[in-house]
């Protein structure tokens, strides 16, 4: 079972479920947790500011889309689209805007009308992130399904942006799948740069290991230090996935995981994986060769 034609790119639970059973899962899941700490390591302070949780990339995603629509990027239009995905809130709308023009990658220009519906202006840095981001994706998505189109069809900001708007419009039809229900996962998915930890718990596990999540040896201040968050902020997550059933604490550095908080780490990978299969072939469906 080593190609496309093994897995459908639907939403059913069967879907899913075969995908997280394919024998190279682990292997893809590895691919995206070194590729993305080493994309995290080299980028500069404030992209990883404007990506450190799943709320600002959604907001990340969704300026893209905008961005390539015929209305434009507005301060107006990101709140409504964020608002009608409940994805955030216009507070945070304007800080993430805020913090990106603040960085120099992106411009509000001059006008009479009010800001907040002058069409903004990105700068290539700011799409070059995105890029860089999904095409680490698109790599482990290939390591499961070799006939999928190459990183290099992102390469046009046009195609990014296209190949973003399937990506966020199927997140929304099948918002069910990723917004629930509940599961310890969450307690890192959900916190300041908790998805990046969580990449660094697989990343330094065996490569041989039998499941997705097995044990490993941290270091708290080490963490810290990487990720730009407190001792505190990794001592909590970590006892708060213990109290729910996801880890055992071994001293202060070696964390055991539970069978069902691997299965549900896997889980959530293969749901990330199937979104890409299926936005690629809806994107550039002219692109997908068959199957190896």
């Amino acid at each position: 079972m080593d190609g496309a034609g093994d897995i459908d790119t639907g939403f059913s639970p069967q879907a899913i479920a075969a995908l997280q059973a394919h024998p190279r899962l682990t292997e893809a899941c590895n691919h995206l947790a070194r590729a993305s700490l080493a994309h995290h390591a080299a980028m500069d302070p404030v992209g990883r500011l404007l990506l450190e949780d799943l709320g600002r990339s959604s907001l990340y995603l969704a300026a893209i889309v905008l961005d390539k629509s015929p209305d434009g990027l507005t301060a107006t239009n990101l709140i409504a689209a964020t608002q009608a995905n409940r994805t955030s809130s216009t507070g945070r709308v304007t800080e993430f805007l805020r913090l990106t023009q603040d960085a120099g990658d992106l411009m509000v220009p001059s006008g009479e009308e009010r800001w907040t519906r002058r069409r903004l202006i990105l700068k290539p840095r700011f799409l070059e992130r995105m890029r860089r981001n999904m095409s680490i994706q698109i790599e482990g998505a290939r390591i499961i399904d070799p006939a999928l189109p190459p990183p290099s069809v992102l390469a046009d900001d046009a195609a990014l942006a296209h190949f973003c708007f399937w990506l966020g419009a199927l997140s929304t039809v099948h918002r069910d799948m990723v917004a629930g229900p509940w599961t310890p996962i969450e307690i890192f998915l959900s916190r300041k740069s908790g998805g990046r930890i969580l990449a660094r718990l697989i990343a330094d596990q065996a490569p041989g290991r039998a499941r997705l999540m097995e044990a490993v040896t941290i270091s708290r201040s080490g963490l810290a230090r990487e990720f730009g968050v407190s001792r505190a902020h990794i001592n909590k997550m970590l006892a708060d996935a213990q109290a729910a059933g996801g880890l055992t604490l071994s001293g202060s550095d070696n964390v055991v995981f539970t069978e069902a908080f691997s299965d549900n780490a896997a889980h959530t990978f293969a749901l990330v994986i199937q979104f890409m299969r299926a936005s690629l072939r809806a994107a550039f469906p002219g692109q997908v060769h068959a199957a190896l």
